[in-house]
This record gives structure tokens, C-alpha cells and sequence, in this order.
């Protein structure tokens, strides 16, 4: 399950883009983020000890940043990949619009 709190594009792009992704086993949670199918942030990975929720902070990159900087809204795809241990991988994904 993947939540996410509305903000404001520059404040996303200072801070990153904070999302709550849940798990109901045991694993590896990763949260990257789109923009028009190109990868611009990521959390990198984060070990889930068992099952329950993890706060998960995706960072832009500086190019990214740049772009996106300068849009009146952005139209953003955050797709959460979580993998057990057994290295079966399940993707949600979510679309949300972030304004100035």
C-alpha cells in the first residue's frame, strides 16, 4: 500500500518527496518517481524487518530538480516496488499532480 501526504512542488523538490509504502511480510521496499517514464528520484532500497509500514523519502536528482523547477505543476508517477525474500517483486503504482 503506498500513501502519500499533498505537497507543493518546490517543497518536494527541496526536501524530496516523503511516501508511507507497507509491506505484509518481511523484505525490501524501494520508492522511485516519474516523470513522463523517466526515472527522477529514488529512495533507494529500505530493509522491512517484518510486516507494517516505512516512511520512505525519494531524492531528486540535480538535473531533475532543474526541470521540474520550473513548471507551473508536475504530473508525477511514484511506483513502490516491494521484494520478499523469497525475490518475488510486486509494483504499485500511483499518479498524483503537484503544484506550485
Amino acid at each position: 500500500v503506498l500513501s502519500f501526504a499533498k505537497r507543493r512542488l518546490a517543497r518536494v523538490l527541496r526536501k524530496g518527496l516523503a511516501t508511507s509504502g507497507s509491506t505484509t511480510e518481511a523484505g525490501r521496499l524501494r520508492l522511485d518517481v516519474l516523470y513522463r517514464g523517466k526515472k527522477v528520484a529514488t529512495s533507494g532500497n529500505r530493509a522491512v524487518s517484518g510486516p507494517g509500514a516505512v516512511k520512505l523519502v525519494a531524492r531528486f536528482t540535480k538535473k531533475a530538480k532543474r526541470k521540474l523547477a520550473r513548471l507551473r505543476s508536475a504530473k508525477l508517477t511514484l511506483r513502490l516496488t516491494a521484494t520478499d525474500a523469497a525475490g518475488n517483486v510486486t509494483v504499485r503504482k500511483k499518479t498524483v499532480k503537484l503544484k506550485r
